[in-house]
């Protein structure tokens, strides 16, 4: 398959997941959704992201090199999230101090 005919069926999938996008939003937005089906919405994107997890597990298990170099991403991915808890806690706790919040979010 040539590159131009690969753009080409990339850009009608980006076209395709945004317009998917798109009207699921204006549902939203305009509460056309059923009560019986944002219920089941629920449940279904519960459904959807376990099984999402776990044929993204399947994939990285398969890949030899990302298995081989479990280690290093193990210990990268640790440090990254908890750089990342660890500043947000500071921020929001330095943030709240300079606004003079109490824990209510109200000012003292």
């Amino acid at each position: 398959m040539n590159q131009k005919r690969k753009r080409s069926i990339m850009l009608l999938r980006l076209l395709l997941y945004i317009s998917v996008l798109g009207i699921g939003m204006l549902i939203g937005i305009y509460n056309m959704a059923h009560p019986k089906l944002d219920q089941a919405l629920g449940k279904l994107q519960i459904l959807t992201l376990i099984g999402l997890l776990f044929v993204m597990g399947i994939r990285l298990g398969a890949d030899k090199m990302v298995v081989a170099s479990l280690s290093t991403i193990g210990f990268q991915a640790f440090m990254l999230a908890f750089g990342s808890i660890a500043f947000s806690v500071l921020f929001v706790f330095l943030g709240r101090q300079i606004l003079r919040l109490d824990r209510k979010g109200r000012m003292k």
